[in-house]
């Protein structure tokens, strides 16, 4: 009796939709930092008190955050930011035969010989 196997799935997600996560971080970012993160001296009555100070500095450094990670979102999505094993990936000859696979070739340079002698036959 044979075993059920699976179809194997790829789940392939567009890209606009990480531009769009990408733009709403970036606005509720810059949105936190700038009514959030400043002193508003005439919403405020009396002067700082230490919490409201905290409270302000947090807001700023996460709406810095969010705005790099929306920033780091869209170039990636773009392609702008390309991992090294992309750029890097070697590409491998054809087989000559039927029978070799794929692979790299190593090709001997006759001005350097090896100091490895093969066995000698008898």
């Amino acid at each position: 009796m044979a075993r059920y196997t699976p179809p194997e799935m790829n789940v392939v997600i567009p890209p606009l939709i990480f531009y769009i996560l990408g733009a709403a971080l970036v606005v509720a970012g810059v949105v936190r930092a700038l009514s959030l993160g400043r002193r508003n001296p005439a919403r405020e009555l009396d002067d700082d008190d230490p919490r409201r100070v905290t409270a302000r500095r947090r807001h700023l450094t996460f709406g810095v955050i969010w705005v790099l990670m929306g920033l780091f979102l869209i170039a990636s999505t773009a392609g702008v930011l390309r991992s090294r094993s992309e750029v890097t990936r070697v590409a491998l000859p054809p087989a000559d035969t039927a029978g070799t696979p794929p692979g790299p070739r190593i090709r001997l340079s006759p001005e350097r010989p090896t100091t490895i002698e093969p066995p000698a036959t008898q």
